[in-house]
C-alpha cells in the first residue's frame, strides 16, 4: 500500500510540509500504534505487519455509510415475530383482532423508524464500514464524484450498487466516488494524487505573512466570502489584498 501511515516512515512525516497532511497522517499513525498495543503480542499469532496490512485495506478499500441499529434479517425476524404473537393473541382469545393490528403494526413501525433515526442521529456519530470485495476494484474519478456515483447501501436488500456517472462502452474502466475529496484527503486516506482536483483546496500555515489567511482555506473557486472580506477590510482595498496574495 502507498497509504502514508502505512508506508511513510516518522521521518518522512515530519519532513511533510503541509500541515493539514502531516497532522492527519501523524493522527493515524498514533491511533494505528495503539491499535497494535492493544492487538500485538509475543503470544498472539498477528503481527505488527500483519496488522498494518488489515488497517491498511480497511483505510483503502471499505465503504461506509450510516449505521442501522439492525440487519435486514434481524429487522425480518422481529417483524415475523411480531405478526406470531399478533396471530397466538387472536386465536388464543386474548382480544380483538384490531387490538392486534394495533400492535404488530406499531413493532413493524418501531423496527423501520428506529434505524432511520439511529442511522441519522449526528450526535452518535455511527457508520457502517463494509468490504465489498469486487466493487473495491473501482479506481476514483472526480467527474464520479462530482455525480455522487458512489457505493450505496440499498436499506431493504442490504446490498450495494454504484451509480454510473456517464454511460460506459464496452471496454471502459468503470469508476466510481471515494468522496469530494481535495489531494491531500485522498493522499492520506489513499495513497494518490488526483490531477485537476475540482475538489482540492489549500490551508494557509497558521504563520502566513497576511493575517487574515492564516489558517483560511481557499478552493479551485476561491475563498469563502467571509475570508475574502476580511482580507480587503485588512488590506485596505481588493487591489491591495492580492498584492499581498502574490508576495
Amino acid at each position: 500500500y502507498d497509504v502514508p501511515a502505512y508506508a511513510w516512515s516518522d521521518a518522512d512525516v515530519a519532513d511533510c510540509a503541509y500541515a493539514p497532511l502531516k497532522n492527519t497522517v501523524a493522527s493515524q499513525k498514533q491511533q494505528w500504534a495503539k491499535i497494535e498495543a492493544a492487538l500485538v503480542s509475543p503470544a498472539a499469532p498477528l503481527t505488527k505487519a500483519d496488522l498494518r496490512w488489515a488497517l491498511a485495506t480497511v483505510l483503502t478499500r471499505s465503504f461506509s455509510g450510516p449505521l442501522e441499529a439492525s440487519s435486514p434479517k434481524q429487522r425480518l425476524a422481529v417483524v415475523g415475530f411480531a405478526a406470531w404473537l399478533a396471530g397466538g393473541y387472536v386465536l388464543g382469545g386474548f382480544g380483538e383482532p384490531e387490538t392486534a393490528i394495533q400492535g404488530f403494526v406499531a413493532v413493524a413501525l418501531s423496527t423501520l423508524l428506529s434505524d432511520f433515526f439511529v442511522s441519522r442521529n449526528e450526535e452518535l456519530d455511527l457508520e457502517r464500514h463494509v468490504l465489498a470485495p469486487g466493487i473495491d476494484y473501482l479506481n476514483h474519478a472526480s467527474a464520479a464524484a462530482e455525480a455522487d456515483a458512489s457505493a450505496t447501501l440499498d436499506y431493504f436488500s442490504d446490498e450495494f450498487s454504484v451509480g454510473a456517472h456517464r454511460d460506459y462502452a464496452a471496454g471502459d474502466e468503470v469508476y466510481a466516488s471515494y468522496g469530494r475529496k481535495s489531494n491531500a484527503q485522498l493522499l492520506a486516506n489513499y495513497g494518490f494524487l488526483e490531477t485537476d482536483n475540482p475538489f482540492d483546496d489549500y490551508v494557509f500555515p497558521d504563520a502566513y505573512p497576511f493575517p487574515p489567511l492564516r489558517g483560511a482555506k481557499v478552493t479551485r473557486t476561491g475563498f469563502d466570502e467571509r475570508v475574502a472580506k476580511a482580507a480587503v477590510a485588512h488590506a485596505g482595498s481588493q487591489d491591495a489584498a492580492r498584492e499581498q496574495l502574490a508576495a
